[in-house]
């Protein structure tokens, strides 16, 4: 069994590394979940949302709630009216974060944000994906040129 020091140590190392952290996570590593817990009710983690954690004195960027979705759904491209915002194509804010998963998926459960789900089939679905980086998590939006086409 790991010592408590220890697995508090690379436990916050982890969410330092990571940005947000899944309960997931862990069971990688071999610390019990319960870290997450008494990592929290010692004010040192904060719960971002259903099953995420960062750091409690952590600073995120204006794209929180993207990176949030991305890491409860890492397949998951955003796409329609939040790449445009993503892409400074739009001032229009969504009350929703738009995101397409393939053809018979279902919608993440979360409770924030609010999510609106599109399918794609296919190379509809696999074309035009870009990669960013955004605080520690990795988030897949469709390329400012695909978005413009898919949204007239």
């Amino acid at each position: 069994m790991p010592t408590q020091p220890r697995c508090t140590d690379r436990l916050l190392q982890l969410a330092q590394q990571k940005g947000l952290l899944r309960p997931s996570d862990l069971a990688e590593l071999g610390i019990p979940r319960v870290y997450l817990t008494r990592l929290t009710a010692s004010g040192r983690l904060a719960r971002a949302g259903r099953g995420l954690y960062r750091l409690a004195d952590a600073s995120f960027s204006e794209n929180e709630s993207l990176t949030i979705v991305a890491a409860r759904a890492p397949q998951a491209v955003f796409c329609l009216l939040t790449a445009l915002q993503f892409h400074g194509l739009t001032t229009q804010l969504p009350r929703q974060v738009w995101i397409a998963l393939p053809q018979g998926s279902h919608a993440p459960r979360m409770d924030y944000p609010p999510v609106k789900l599109i399918q794609y089939s296919g190379n509809a679905f696999k074309q035009g994906i870009e990669t960013h980086r955004i605080d520690q998590v990795e988030i897949r939006v469709y390329s400012a040129a695909k978005t413009v086409t898919l949204h007239n």
